[in-house]
């Protein structure tokens, strides 16, 4: 079972793949909410994060998520990012989102074995919204300090070219492309995965165009990812990115949508428990939107066969759940489980 404690202390691109004509070329965080367990000691306070009621528990398979929330942290892996060139955190989608000014702003997420994608299955999801609507890089991989590997873009008009939102499996030769027109200051979910080698593109939870099928590798390469822009000129997102994620797995059409659906909710994280000292009690609460968990209780000796279930059922104060529990002696655990 995986744990998660809370500490409690008392009280332009080049034109190589520019599309001439679209017929021409064509550990995880898994689980978390119903395996983890969330710690608390008596006669402490905390922070209360405060989630909708709609989120959405993440999936199996989820290896980076950049949640983008003021603290330049992958939340799976907890690898640091880096903001460069005054690329920031603003008011995103949900919560908060990176800001590129479209100039030369950008994101470096630390290199990871969990990016090499070659042939196996894979999904990478994300929102953006468009400041201006012009050639737009939204993540792609380097080979050391060079381009190298894969690249997610969008691709304004340009000649007798539509505009278009692809996936490369390396920076010439696109795995998947279709005609896609996005309309500026709009947020949209983006997504592609493949199955089996068979690419397909997601717009807000719907398959854009047919699948594709490619059974050629995406390229094997070591470097960071980049987000926001690209090595050649003229792909300086201005705009936004909120929660790119990426999943050594597939995700189904209906897991897509439910992504899509859930919106500023986005994805579940972990519930805090909130433990406030009160004259021979405590006060314990979490948010409403966390159903399901059984608050728990433990000795001071602590037994790991000893947690047992407050009796008292939580009442409903607001968008909280809260126990209000009396003690007898000074210290004791509480936790939030999944039966």
């Amino acid at each position: 079972m995986d744990v998660i404690e809370t500490p409690m202390l008392p009280l332009s691109r080049a034109s190589s793949r520019r599309i001439p004509a679209i017929s021409n070329r064509l550990h995880p965080l898994t689980d978390i909410l119903r395996n983890a367990t969330f710690l608390g000691l008596g006669l402490a306070a905390i922070d209360l994060a405060v989630r909708a009621a709609d989120c959405v528990p993440p999936v199996p398979g989820l290896v980076t998520w950049l949640r983008a929330e003021g603290n330049a942290l992958d939340t799976v892996s907890s690898s640091p990012v880096t903001l460069v060139n005054g690329a920031t955190f603003a008011p995103g989608l949900a919560g908060q989102a990176f800001r590129f000014d479209g100039v030369d702003d950008y994101v470096l997420v630390p290199d990871s074995p969990n990016w090499a994608l070659g042939t196996s299955d894979f999904t990478i999801e994300v929102w953006t919204k468009f400041n201006r609507v012009k050639n737009s890089m939204l993540v792609y991989q380097l080979n050391g300090t060079a381009r190298g590997g894969f690249e997610f873009d969008f691709q304004a008009p340009g000649g007798a070219s539509p505009s278009v939102l692809g996936f490369a499996i390396d920076p010439s030769s696109f795995g998947i492309v279709r005609p896609w027109t996005p309309a500026a200051d709009t947020w949209y979910h983006l997504a592609v995965t493949r199955t089996a080698g068979a690419f397909r593109l997601y717009v807000d939870g719907q398959q854009l165009g047919a699948e594709q099928f490619d059974t050629r590798p995406v390229a094997t390469v070591s470097g960071p990812l980049e987000l926001g822009n690209y090595e050649l000129a003229g792909y300086a997102l201005d705009g936004f990115i909120d929660e790119l994620s990426i999943y050594r797995q597939a995700l189904t059409s209906a897991q897509i949508t439910a992504l899509h659906t859930a919106g500023a909710a986005g994805k579940c994280v972990p519930p805090t428990l909130r433990i406030e000292s009160l004259p021979g009690a405590v006060r314990l609460s979490w948010t409403t939107n966390a159903t399901g968990f059984a608050l728990e209780t433990n000795g001071p000796a602590f037994a790991p066969a000893a947690w047992s279930q407050l009796g008292t059922a939580p009442a409903v104060v607001a968008d909280e759940f809260v126990v209000t529990n009396v003690i007898s002696s000074p210290v004791r655990l509480y936790r939030l489980k999944k039966p």
